[in-house]
């Protein structure tokens, strides 16, 4: 399905948008909160939703390859400092969600 903030020519524009105020965020201590980009770049309407925004990062992380981080003020781009800490945190995430995925699947329901 073509969206027309993230596919061609807008989706092009909006996605080097983000990434430039993503790269003016670098550090946690910087991070900034989608709907704050969403605000940056909507001017004169709400068409650029936080959801959208949201979207357009996860693109930016897999095709740009920019180590961005989120936390619960924002999303920033890594330090090199950050960037292990953040993945140790990723992977300590990821077991316990695999954990609670196990205890799920098992549980009997009545």
């Amino acid at each position: 399905m073509y969206n027309l903030m993230t596919d061609g020519s807008v989706g092009r524009i909006l996605k080097t948008q983000v990434m430039n105020v993503l790269k003016n965020h670098k550090g946690r201590e910087n991070a900034i909160k989608a709907s704050r980009i969403s605000r940056m770049l909507s001017y004169k309407d709400d068409s650029i939703t936080s959801s959208v925004v949201r979207g357009v990062i996860h693109q930016i992380v897999q095709d740009e390859c920019l180590p961005v981080g989120s936390c619960n003020r924002g999303y920033f781009v890594l330090t090199e400092v950050e960037r292990k800490l953040y993945l140790d945190n990723l992977i300590k995430r990821r077991d316990r969600i695999k954990e609670r995925i196990l205890w799920i699947r098992n549980f009997k329901l009545n």
